[in-house]
């Protein structure tokens, strides 16, 4: 799920419409900059500063909790994403809030809501330098959990993907045994594993646009997953924390001889 704050959705200067497929690999979330109100023992604020998912930060208690980020510099944040929570499955409700140093005092900059999953969720405002943020998680049914937090600076993308997309999402894959007996027999399908997979084509992308804005991006997904969001605005639900596939190795190539080019993204994701 991606929630986007009106503030972005009512910006007319944006570079590309909001509807663009936005990545989220920029991260500034370390021990150093990271802090939270209360951890578990056992499950320590610093599982989220890693991009595995097996390791948790669980909060100790059902009370309302903090995350919060300061920018070691003047880097902008206009994104927070999080995997593997349980803040749909706990009925735990989410805000974001920014300090003020002129004010002295948090204000909310995305208003609270409710998710219906624990599915990969992106929250998505307006930027603003150096200043700290924080992910609020009222009061649910559990303690507030989470593996994965990234907040940093979305790299936003041409609003141009090859028909034949198959939304993170819906592209289910499973490591399954069929197990038949020797008269035929339907006796089970073991499932040992799930995940998603997805290939995005983007198009009629400008060149000079990719070595600026796109070329570090792909350097860094060589190694690091991201977040990942096709159609924001029309496709809320449609979001990945992904990475590229195994054997892949993307890279551009010219689409026209006026310096188009198009590049294809081969993911994987956690399967919820």
């Amino acid at each position: 799920m991606i929630v986007i704050s009106n503030a972005v959705v009512l910006t007319p200067h944006l570079e590309f419409p909001p509807f663009s497929p936005v990545i989220g690999w920029q991260n500034i979330v370390t021990t150093g900059t990271l802090a939270a109100d209360t951890e578990a023992s056992g499950f320590p604020a610093s599982n989220v500063a890693n991009p595995s998912t097996a390791e948790i930060w669980k909060a100790a208690d059902t009370t309302k909790q903090y995350l919060t980020v300061t920018p070691p510099g003047m880097e902008p944040v206009d994104y927070w994403a999080v995997a593997r929570h349980n803040f749909g499955s706990a009925q735990i409700p989410i805000s974001i809030e920014r300090y003020d140093a002129v004010e002295d005092e948090w204000q909310e900059i995305v208003a609270p809501f409710l998710l219906s999953n624990d599915e990969p969720l992106m929250i998505r405002f307006d930027a603003n330098e150096g200043a700290p943020t924080r992910l609020c998680m009222d009061v649910g049914s559990e303690p507030a959990t989470a593996a994965v937090v990234y907040a940093g600076k979305l790299l936003i993308l041409p609003p141009h993907i090859s028909l034949g997309f198959t939304p993170i999402n819906y592209g289910r894959r499973t490591d399954v045994s069929e197990d038949v007996s020797e008269r035929g027999n339907f006796l089970g399908r073991p499932q040992f594993s799930s995940w998603r997979e997805s290939v995005m084509s983007l198009v009629y992308i400008d060149e000079d646009w990719y070595e600026e804005n796109m070329d570090a991006f792909i350097a860094s997904a060589q190694s690091r997953p991201f977040f990942v969001a096709w159609n924001p605005l029309h496709r809320p639900r449609h979001v990945g924390y992904c990475w590229i596939k195994a054997g892949s190795n993307p890279e551009p190539s010219y689409q026209t001889s006026t310096g188009l080019m198009s590049i294809e993204l081969p993911m994987r994701g956690i399967a919820s």
